[in-house]
């Protein structure tokens, strides 16, 4: 019978059979959940080679994760293998099917940047990496943000800022901005993009009455990162996944000859998870598919209600871009309506949940305002049911809850004691499922709870097996086999097996388990005597030699200290689940491990394998009888018999800005005291409709039943921070329920007794971290600053810490009050910046600074800096010269006899390198060193000061020194020490001492303004004594409270 539909009539076909897609014509292929979107992939590849239309390595696929990547490959063979001829063009193509073209989108980038080098302007020598992007801003703001404030502070009201806060919100936003993305960014109430420090110092000089200096402190940030990122992926020859994508987009967009050239080389793109692209991407595909002479023709799949991914860089707006201009070009729209995975009883009960009924509930879908093209239609939403399955009558298929509560704190505990309650039930009575028409007791692994947050789901895996339930919770897809902390196990492995391979032992060095710089680590390699990383080195060899995986991995996690430094590196919370996931890896390691008997070299092929096929079962391989839990967004492409929707009941009270499309693109808005209701308005918006599509994701998980709840409120205080989408989805279940179109139970609040508490459960995240031995994470463990506990003990004297002795009238009676650079920390940060980016040699064998300025790349950095923090008038000439002068006299002043610091190559020296020194188990001191250099052998330190003083010579200037910096350069001293120590082992004879340089005091041909505190070994029990003495005098004072 012929079914005239909306969609067939609007031009949508549906798609019975792959066999019907037209190969002649681009195409847009939408599959709603469980409606065989792979099958219909390796389908459509087959037809095109099937009938002559390219040939296999001529068809581009590109997916989503490596897992599809694999998967797909697989079924591509096997439907070659099954079709019922095997033409010559398919028999080829799976005798050589290793040169098809199936990747991710980046694995794509990087094989097109590899192969096509002078086409797309990469250095050949640059490898994929990562930008340690939070290490880069905390630098920036620890040397900046006074500098800032000082300049553009214009009220009392903006003095008080928020350190923490505003290091989150600039992180968020630098998470996924890509400018080229179609990504801007703005301040709450002002229409304004700043696309330079300069526009934004230019923007903030004439508006200083108007402006909020929290928010656009934090633009300068942002700002200062992206210059910082460059030099960094410069320096050390890194290419983002970003920098892959928009190296390609970049040689197409300039290089017809290499668009036509790639165009012909793939006469056919097929695109998976298309819902999940963004902007960049789509421009490559638009210029294959649509740009050229010989343009490509291209399929994208994907499904619009499962774009949930617009938090980590996904646009569902410009999917619908694309969907329109393939459609408008003549390409043919179909949409899949056969459902393999959800049973008809349960399937029925959703489409009566997501469609419309007689225009009193609306399609679950709907909205209104600009967004109308994201709606999904009744018939787009609607599938045909292919499982037919019997059930049994103590279960049902669709269980919606609702719990009558007066608080909603009081929502999650009785809902999590009745789904660990109910779980018992299922797996310990006699409840059955049937599958394939053949009836079998329920298992946990046919159980998967989804959450929407980690907090959450880890309450649910220690309430189970508290119960003797085993639960495993796993972050999201492919955590353990694709993430940053799977590198690191993957180079362990690698040196523990090729131990005589000198670059893994350097790769190893590097990584996150020691997290050295790669000055030390070249200091490691070429030192005789053996350290500290050297011993376990050895030991870790041994152990694994031995097959003492346990022991291996305790003292590779905690003897290193590395769990110890990613406590003070992160968050507790973030630390708390890198820490998590890597136990996580080394269980899995250990029990393959010991099952299989496996040696080293069994283990990385082991683990190779599990990276390579990034299979889900893997994450239960050791025990498969498990329930499964996850966030929603990891579990998109996953299924279950029966699925629990864990939480949801509250909302997120806080956002770090807002975000929203607006006029084509995305504007991530700073939030600032304007409050413009209609960004946030319109940012809440765009967050609704996702949480939308976030649910429909969450539903259709089910192949056999579904369970979730919804709370109803009483107490009107507790309805702010009840979540927009639990009561939508609970006014919608309410009112089908009247309509008798669904059933709604009331869940009694004692139904859940025998559970534990759910102060317990709270308590998760502290029983875990005791895992962590030897870390004291307790609330009464503090990490400081040494400028804190000087300004404690010495109250505002302290303050000379940053460079700020002496005010005005001391300037004036100065033999230097005809300065031209101002006292204060501006000017401090100012040559800080320039003598950490400056080449030293560069003033080697010049006659005075006014050559050493003319150098093209000397005078580039000072006036940048300059620009940074001086303000332009028309003294700027003569300043950039003084600064200058200050800077030569320093690099060419004989510090030591025959030695000056011109002679530093930069591979000889160390900026800015970060300490971190433990006074006892409790408490911890943090810093850094302006520079560490190597002189005859020995390792100095220098601290700049910028100080305008009377005198820089003689007794007066040594006690000066020795007052206001005397327990500094003793910390300093004692920090260095730990430094040698881990990198050499026998560190007495390599450290040489101090030096504090006073750069307005330098003069050429004297030693005036230096400051020399030669180390002796002997004095190092009274120095610790000293600085251990000073901060307990800080507690006594009650500084740390």
């Amino acid at each position: 019978m012929l079914r005239i539909s909306r969609c067939q009539v609007s031009g949508i076909k549906i798609l019975d059979s792959p066999e019907s897609i037209d190969t002649g014509k681009n195409g847009v292929i939408e599959a709603s959940a469980g409606t065989g979107k792979t099958y219909t992939i390796s389908k459509l590849f087959t037809k095109i080679v099937r009938e002559g239309r390219a040939s296999h390595n001529e068809i581009l696929v590109l997916t989503f994760t490596e897992k599809a990547t694999e998967e797909l490959k697989v079924r591509i063979r096997e439907e070659i293998l099954n079709q019922s001829s095997i033409s010559e063009n398919l028999k080829k193509a799976y005798l050589d099917f290793d040169s098809s073209n199936i990747f991710t989108i980046h694995g794509f980038c990087n094989y097109i940047i590899k192969n096509y080098p002078f086409d797309t302007g990469v250095n050949i020598s640059c490898e994929p990496g990562v930008v340690p992007r939070k290490k880069i801003l905390r630098k920036i703001m620890i040397k900046e943000i006074d500098g800032f404030a000082n300049r553009f502070l214009t009220s009392e009201n903006d003095a008080v800022i928020e350190p923490d806060r505003v290091e989150d919100e600039v992180n968020a936003i630098l998470e996924n901005f890509v400018k080229e993305k179609g990504h801007k960014i703005f301040i709450d109430g002002i229409d304004e993009e700043f696309e330079s420090v300069d526009a934004l110092f230019n923007y903030l000089e004439s508006h200083r009455e108007n402006t909020n200096f929290q928010s656009f402190l934090e633009y300068y940030l942002i700002l200062r990162f992206f210059e910082e990122e460059k030099k960094f992926k410069q320096e050390f020859s890194i290419i983002t996944y970003d920098d892959m994508i928009r190296s390609v987009w970049y040689a197409l967009e300039n290089n017809s000859k290499f668009a036509s050239s790639l165009s012909s080389k793939y006469k056919y793109i097929i695109v998976d998870e298309f819902q999940d692209t963004d902007l960049l991407q789509w421009k490559i595909f638009e210029k294959l598919c649509f740009g050229t002479d010989l343009s490509s023709r291209i399929f994208i799949v994907g499904d619009p209600k499962q774009a949930i991914y617009n938090f980590r860089g996904g646009d569902i707006y410009t999917y619908l871009k694309a969907k329109q201009k393939i459609l408008e070009s003549g390409g043919q729209h179909y949409l899949l309506k056969k459902n393999f995975r959800t049973t008809k009883r349960l399937g029925e009960k959703l489409e009566i949940f997501f469609k419309s009924h007689n225009g009193e509930i609306n399609n679950w879908f709907a909205t209104d305002g600009d967004n109308k093209g994201l709606v999904q239609s009744d018939e787009e939403i609607s599938v045909e049911y292919q499982k037919d399955e019997e059930y049994d009558d103590k279960i049902e298929p669709f269980n919606a809850f609702v719990l009558n509560v007066e608080k909603l704190s009081d929502a999650f505990e009785i809902w999590l004691k009745f789904v660990v309650n109910e779980i018992k039930r299922l797996v310990y009575s006699d409840v059955y499922i049937y599958e394939n028409g053949k009836r079998r007791k329920i298992l946990p692994s046919d159980i998967l709870i989804l959450c929407r947050t980690s907090e959450k789901a880890m309450n649910y895996e220690k309430e189970l097996n508290n119960t003797g339930i085993k639960a495993k919770f796993f972050e999201r897809e492919g955590s353990l086999f694709s993430g940053y902390e799977v590198l690191t196990i993957k180079i362990l492995l690698y040196y523990l097996t090729y131990p005589d391979e000198v670059i893994l032992k350097k790769r190893l060095l590097l990584s996150e388990i020691f997290d050295l710089d790669l000055t030390e680590v070249i200091n490691i390699m070429e030192k005789e005597d053996k350290g500290f990383q050297a011993n376990l080195l050895e030991k870790w060899i041994l152990l694994a030699r031995d097959k003492k995986w346990g022991l291996l991995f305790d003292s590779v996690f905690y003897e290193s200290e590395m769990f110890y430094r990613m406590f003070n590196k992160y968050s507790k919370n973030i630390a708390m689940q890198r820490v998590l996931r890597y136990l996580q890896i080394a269980q899995i390691i250990k029990d393959v491990a010991s099952r299989k008997n496996l040696n080293i070299s069994g283990v990385l092929m082991e683990f190779e394998n599990l990276i390579k096929n990034e299979s889900r079962k893997v994450w239960v391989e050791d025990d498969a009888n498990y329930v499964k839990i996850l966030t929603i967004h990891s579990a998109k492409g996953l299924e279950g018999n029966i699925v629990f929707i864990g939480d949801g009941f509250t909302k997120k009270n806080k956002y770090d800005y807002y975000k929203y499309y607006y006029e084509n693109v995305y504007r991530y808005v700073i939030k600032n005291n304007n409050h413009n209701t209609w960004v946030k308005e319109l940012h809440n918006k765009a967050e609704n409709e996702e949480k939308k599509r976030l649910y429909y994701v969450a539903f259709t998980r089910a192949k056999y039943s579904l369970y979730f709840c919804i709370a109803n409120v009483s107490n009107t205080r507790s309805r702010g921070s009840w979540d927009v989408m639990s009561k939508e989805i609970k006014e919608r279940v309410l009112k089908l329920k009247e309509k008798g179109l669904l059933e709604v139970k009331s869940l009694p609040l004692d139904h859940s007794e025998g559970s534990i508490s759910l102060k317990e459960a709270e308590e998760v995240k502290d029983i875990q971290i005791n895992l962590l031995e030897d870390i004291d994470l307790s609330k009464s463990s503090y990490i400081s600053s040494f400028s804190g506990i000087k300004k404690k003990l010495y109250g505002d004297k302290g303050e000379v810490i940053i460079e700020e002795i002496g005010g005005e009238d001391e300037e004036e009676n100065s033999s230097y009050a005809e300065e031209l650079l101002p006292g204060g920390v501006d000017v401090g940060t100012l040559l800080h910046s320039i003598l950490e980016e400056i080449d030293f040699t560069q003033a080697c064998g010049l006659k005075d600074a006014g050559e050493f300025l003319n150098i093209p790349s000397v005078g580039a950095v000072v006036e940048k800096w300059l620009r940074r923090f001086i303000i332009v008038d028309s003294s700027f000439e003569k300043v950039k010269e003084r600064v200058a002068e200050l800077v030569f006299n320093t690099l060419t002043t004989e510090i030591f006899d025959g030695f000056k610091l011109c002679n530093l190559k930069k591979e000889e020296r160390l900026s800015e390198l970060d300490f971190y020194y433990r006074l006892d188990n409790k408490y911890f001191l943090t810093g850094a060193i302006d520079l560490v250099f190597k002189y005859n052998g020995k390792f100095y330190i220098i601290d700049w000061k910028s100080n305008i003083l009377d005198e820089y010579e003689g007794d007066s200037f040594y006690n000066f020194v020795e007052e206001h910096y005397g327990l500094q350069y003793k910390i300093y001293m004692l920090a260095t020490l730990e430094y040698l120590k881990g990198v050499y082992g026998n560190f007495k004879d390599r450290f040489g001492g101090v030096l504090y340089i006073f750069l307005r005091g330098i003069k050429a041909g004297s030693k005036n303004g230096i400051f020399f505190k030669e180390f002796d070994y002997k004095l190092l029990c009274s120095i610790i004594s000293e600085v251990k003495e000073s901060y307990r005098n800080a507690l006594e004072i009650d500084y740390f409270a």
